[in-house]
């Protein structure tokens, strides 16, 4: 202390600048060190709970619209342009309920979760032949039968496929709860050890990304007529 007062003054100031400045660069690696936690930790909540909620959802409406266009064609007198349409619209569809259980694949799954999504895999490619068997008649002139055997043979099978998406959105959801409660912990550790901003999740961004996949569920459609002139 004696040697610090026998400094002159421009020296004493310099002195607390530096220590000031370090103590500041403390406070900002502190800071960021919690910005980086969690922002990693709402990046992967977002990519492994809300965004499958969202995607089983998607696969849900497009089995809808699978089986509204499907049996369409079984039960209305459409030309061959409007049918090929349908056809071409269906195809477009059971590819994306495709990509999409794929890329549900991809994100953090459980033993429950993987075990349910080998089930609609499953149900789905059960279905593929059955949907294919009753899609084949109407194009051939046999619409009265046709809905007869999508009836007893392809519904049972979606319905089953469906209810499991339900199941499984529904958990997915709980532990997406969960998620966000121990998110909600971790902004608040941030904010009282620096500041609010640096862990609000509206500072958090995202990156997207949509990749291709291919599965032998429902490729049938694809080539079934010829495209509309």
């Amino acid at each position: 202390m004696q040697t610090f007062r026998n400094f002159s003054t421009a020296t004493k100031i310099i002195s607390l600048i530096v220590l000031m400045s370090i103590f500041m660069l403390g406070v900002e690696l502190v800071g960021y060190s919690y910005t980086h936690v969690v922002s990693s930790n709402m990046q992967a909540m977002y990519h492994d709970s809300l965004l499958p909620v969202k995607w089983l959802n998607q696969v849900r409406a497009d089995n809808r619209l699978v089986e509204e266009l499907t049996l369409k064609i079984m039960l209305t007198d459409q030309d061959k342009n409007t049918e090929n349409v349908s056809l071409s619209k269906i195809n477009e569809q059971i590819q994306e309920i495709m990509s999409l259980l794929n890329e549900f694949e991809t994100t953090n799954l459980d033993t429950f979760e993987s075990e349910k999504l080998t089930l609609i895999k499953k149900k789905l490619d059960d279905y593929g032949v059955e949907h294919q068997k009753a899609l084949n008649l109407p194009i051939n002139g046999q619409k009265s039968i046709a809905y007869a055997e999508f009836s007893k043979n392809a519904t049972p099978l979606m319905m089953d496929v469906n209810a499991s998406l339900n199941e499984l959105a529904e958990y997915k959801s709980k532990t997406d709860e969960s998620a966000q409660n121990d998110s909600k912990d971790q902004r608040w550790y941030c904010q009282t050890g620096t500041n609010s901003f640096c862990c609000d999740p509206r500072t958090i961004g995202h990156n997207g990304t949509n990749r291709g996949f291919k599965s032998k569920s429902f490729n049938h459609v694809s080539g079934i007529g010829s495209k509309p002139t």
